[in-house]
């Protein structure tokens, strides 16, 4: 449940101190993905929701980040393409240009392990009350975000299972090891040791 909403000063303050290092700014983000905000997307980032509640737990294991609403495609045209790259089952699927409308995510940086060798039912199954599970490119979107600024690489542990499906009906999932972020799809019966879900709240 959102506590608050505070004024834009104020709210990146009051930010930094709920996520520590793991809040990342408008204005860092702008540095990697030149934008022009319109005022309406002024507005949706200078609203911050606070959840005070959850402040231990999200600190250590989350990231919170902007997010512009650029597609895949897009975010590969902006940055080095060698830090993208599908493999066969996922390269000419629709979901990679898909846009979306400009927002904050607060997003798992690795998948739980809880959800690690199971299918996609019963990965669901370990997700919290308040967590969901995002679509390929807004995980993609805060993983760039979150190397490019700070140099981490979030979901490098194991690959993580999204919300999109591919034509053959299977989840995506996505990985980001040294040679970039991975995208593929497999099988939603397939159960890896090495294959988890994503989580944002």
């Amino acid at each position: 449940m959102i506590a608050k909403t505070l004024s834009m000063d104020e709210d990146e303050r009051l930010a930094r101190a709920f996520i520590g290092p793991n809040f990342i700014g408008v204005d860092r983000a702008m540095q990697y993905f030149p934008h022009q905000l319109t005022e309406k997307e002024k507005g949706v980032f200078k609203k911050f929701p606070v959840r005070e509640a959850t402040v231990p737990v999200r600190r250590k294991t989350h990231f919170l980040v902007p997010d512009f609403g650029f597609s895949i495609l897009e975010m590969r045209r902006y940055l080095n393409r060698e830090l993208i790259w599908f493999g066969k089952r996922a390269g000419t699927e629709e979901f990679l240009s898909v846009r979306a409308n400009p927002r904050w995510v607060l997003i798992r940086a690795e998948a739980n392990s809880r959800s690690c060798n199971k299918t996609w039912l019963d990965q669901n199954e370990t997700l919290l009350i308040a967590e969901y599970v995002p679509d390929a490119r807004t995980l993609i979107n805060a993983a760039l975000l979150v190397y490019l600024t700070i140099g981490v690489r979030i979901i490098s542990n194991v690959a993580v299972r999204c919300a999109d499906t591919t034509k053959d009906g299977g989840h995506v999932f996505a990985t980001f090891d040294i040679n970039g972020i991975c995208v593929d799809s497999c099988p939603d019966s397939v159960k890896l040791p090495t294959l988890g879900i994503a989580a944002c709240q």
